[in-house]
């Protein structure tokens, strides 16, 4: 078991799912105590959907009625003959528990059925059921952009950013394999992440950089501009999934961080533009942790083609350095509690040990003119000569 997320994410991981459920359950309640009363009301699965958290933190003029989020997971025995819903841009009615009805009406107030067909002024129209797609055995859904999640796609100006979604097939195998490869090689990982993540986003945007959501909790936005393939994906996961279950795991921060966690460090600034908090370099540390056993479990110990672990040693490697950076930074920064040093020298050891079990996958490396996502093919030029010792490395050689 791997002693990070042992001591520091077990413990508090039902705790955390059960207040986020519980703040979602109470705000159904106080905004709709009616249709809150048909729902199978103990089940937190129901209110741990990212869309809830999306519609609560909007505005008013929302792209999903409540009905519309939750009339779906209502039996079908308690539901209503008819509720009210929300068209988006491209006429789709987003139904969690159910799927997407698409049809020809866009951005139209429609009314739904208990048999889930739709009608506007009194006629039915025609709709199309495109059911959920959910990861094998996870409640993970896996979507393109959605309306509801549309508003939280917003570039480093506070502009709406420019984005289409990318769930392809193609896309959408790649993304299940990475899961797959994620049960493989960091199996105490990847139940972390099924407790915590209930959605994947696939989009593609230039203005942008793959991203959880704290709006929508248990929702992350990763953007397939920046790569391809299963490992390119699974590093993907590794970071932005362990955004969501840090988070969860960390709703009070004041037994680690002896600051406000919006506590600016320094001048320096993310990738964003906005100046680094001293929670913002916690999560970064925290994850590039992660990111940097995963890389290293899947080297180790997944088939991996002679391209992939080439792709894994050139992201462990970038990830290493930043990690050290980053770590460096947070504890020379003076914001962390005795409970925060502990977790730091626990992060420091792990680093050593892991730059050890790490030297001879990318001894040699350029990691010269990386721009904060990683570039596998600026990468793969620049350290062609080394290409055949990673052939060498999958045959047993």
């Amino acid at each position: 078991m791997d002693a990070l997320l042992e001591r520091n994410f077990q413990p508090a991981l039902l705790e955390g799912r059960r207040r986020f459920a519980d703040a979602a359950r109470r705000l159904v309640v106080s905004t709709r105590r009616d249709l809150a009363m048909r729902l199978p009301f103990e089940d937190d699965e129901i209110f741990l959907d990212p869309r809830l958290f999306a519609y609560f933190t909007g505005d008013e003029d929302s792209a999903a009625t409540l009905d519309q989020l939750l009339i779906g997971r209502v039996p079908v025995q308690h539901r209503p003959a008819s509720v009210p819903v929300r068209s988006g841009p491209a006429g789709d009615v987003e139904v969690p528990g159910v799927g997407v009805l698409h049809t020809t009406h866009e951005m139209a107030d429609l009314q739904l059925s208990s048999g889930m067909s739709l009608s506007a002024d009194g006629t039915e129209i025609p709709s199309h059921l495109e059911p959920e797609q959910l990861v094998p055995d996870t409640e993970v859904l896996i979507s393109g952009v959605s309306p509801v999640l549309a508003r939280l796609f917003v570039s480093p100006d506070g502009m709406q950013a420019n984005v289409v979604s990318d769930n392809t097939e193609t896309r959408t195998s790649d993304l299940r394999d990475a899961f797959s490869l994620l049960r493989t090689c960091y199996a105490e990982y990847a139940s972390i992440i099924a407790a915590t993540t209930r959605r994947v986003v696939l989009f593609r945007s230039a203005d942008l950089n793959s991203f959880a959501a704290p709006k929508a909790q248990g929702c992350v936005m990763l953007n397939t501009k920046y790569g391809i393939g299963r490992i390119y994906h699974y590093e993907d996961l590794l970071h932005q999934c362990g955004h969501v279950a840090f988070t969860t795991v960390t709703l009070n921060t004041d037994h680690l961080l002896c600051v406000p966690a919006e506590a600016a460090i320094g001048d320096e600034r993310d990738p964003s533009g906005e100046l680094r908090t001293a929670y913002v370099v916690l999560h970064a540390v925290v994850t590039e942790r992660l990111m940097a056993e995963g890389l290293l479990r899947a080297v180790r110990f997944a088939s991996l083609s002679h391209s992939e672990v080439f792709e894994a040693c050139g992201r462990l490697g970038y990830i290493l350095i930043r990690y050290a950076a980053d770590l460096t930074c947070l504890v020379e920064s003076g914001v962390l509690t005795a409970r925060g040093i502990g977790m730091s020298r626990m992060l420091a050891r792990d680093l050593r040990q892991m730059s050890v079990e790490s030297e001879k996958l990318v001894r040699g490396l350029d990691f010269s003119g990386q721009p904060y996502n990683f570039d596998f093919g600026a990468f793969s030029e620049r350290n062609a000569s080394h290409f055949p010792r990673y052939i060498a490395m999958t045959a047993g050689e």
